[in-house]
């Protein structure tokens, strides 16, 4: 791809592309966010009113303050002889925990403190797609951005760990942040303020909970940047010098979490033995269901015997109604078809290079038998 014409400054900084004003007060490109925030918050209010649900912990639900208490410490003094916490428990500490225990000592029902916490996260991550597409994509806020910031927010991914495990969530809303934090800190390369802003999104990610879910995101911004770098004209050295800076404040501001994970590796339970394993989860991840955002194992798992049950209630809504299965379909079809459409943007390859790499990845594994299936056994 040609290098674009972007102009430079005398200091060799890229100069940011210059973007129309936005309308008058009440024109379309001011109430994307609004829409899409309000849009977030109710359809997370609307989720079963007056239910509660076990999210991620059930102690989030039951007593906040006492697990909190108990994460802070590496050695829980409780009646059953104490125990080292597991490597899970201590991301809790920040910020899914603290909220629960807010919400907890004001004595907001908690069935509201889960809606609220789940608009949060699809707000969060909605507002995250606009703000990236604005500084990424040229024009006027508009069509693109709305639908953005909807697939983004409401798909079967997000789906299925609204369910039962909305920690899981955190990384993925902070993933648009993560690339606008690259976009914009490659162009101030010797300045620290993108670079912390880098460190704060990662350590609010709930790394402690499952530090492989940000393993899984830290490629996406470097991605950006080699891409910008080598297809649109990054000055020389402007990535390293922002690159080191974010992973010295991300390191920093999620030693938090990573300094109790390490005292607790020699003699906590090596819980993941006796649960997931790599041939339970490989089995659902074929290319289709990937494509389609699904393939998350406890998907298709059954529960019972004589009248057995999805284990995740909604499920066979994605696996047997046809019109559901048609639109999961539809839409990454109609996605890659788009890309097509947007070829002569410079960002279009980026994202449809993401978009192989992680499928591939995601489908490495199956079916069994296949021959990156065993690199990865070995791996584990």
């Amino acid at each position: 791809m040609a290098v674009s014409e972007r102009p430079h400054s005398a200091r060799g900084r890229a100069v940011p592309p210059s973007r129309p004003p936005l309308g008058g007060r009440w024109s379309f490109d001011r109430v994307v966010v609004p829409l899409l925030a309000v849009a977030c918050y109710a359809v997370a209010l609307a989720q079963h009113p007056g239910d509660e649900f076990t999210d991620s912990r059930i102690e989030l639900s039951v007593d906040p303050l006492l697990f909190l208490e108990r994460v802070t410490q590496v050695w829980s003094p409780t009646s059953d002889l104490g125990h080292v916490h597991s490597g899970q428990s201590v991301g809790y500490l920040f910020p899914m925990g603290p909220w629960y225990a807010l919400a907890d000592m004001a004595d907001v029902p908690i069935w509201i403190a889960e809606r609220i916490w789940l608009g949060s996260l699809l707000a969060a991550a909605a507002v995250g797609v606009v703000r990236l597409l604005d500084a990424l994509y040229p024009g006027r806020r508009g069509v693109a951005h709305l639908t953005a910031g909807v697939l983004f927010a409401f798909n079967p991914y997000v789906a299925v760990f609204t369910n039962r495990a909305t920690v899981a969530l955190l990384v993925y809303a902070a993933l648009p942040w993560l690339l606008l934090a690259a976009h914009r800190g490659a162009r101030e390369p010797r300045g620290w303020r993108w670079p912390a802003i880098v460190g704060l999104i990662v350590a609010a990610t709930g790394g402690g909970t499952n530090a492989t879910l940000v393993v899984f995101v830290v490629p996406a911004p470097l991605a950006l940047l080699l891409y910008e770098r080598f297809a649109l004209g990054l000055p020389r050295g402007a990535a390293w010098r922002f690159g080191w800076r974010a992973a010295v404040c991300a390191v920093i501001a999620s030693a938090w979490w990573v300094i109790p994970l390490a005292l607790a590796l020699p003699y906590g339970a090596d819980f993941l033995s006796f649960t997931e394993q790599p041939t339970s989860i490989w089995t659902t991840n074929s290319m289709s269901e990937v494509l389609r955002l699904l393939g998350y194992w406890p998907t298709y798992l059954l529960l019972g015997l004589e009248s057995a049950e999805p284990f995740i209630r909604f499920a066979s809504l994605y696996l047997f109604e046809p019109v559901v299965i048609v639109g999961t379909f539809l839409v990454p079809l109609l996605a890659l078809g788009g890309l097509y459409t947007t070829r002569r943007w410079p960002y279009a390859p980026l994202f449809g290079l993401l978009t192989c790499a992680a499928a591939v990845t995601m489908a490495a594994g199956f079916p069994d038998g296949s021959p990156p299936r065993a690199a990865l056994l070995w791996l584990y």
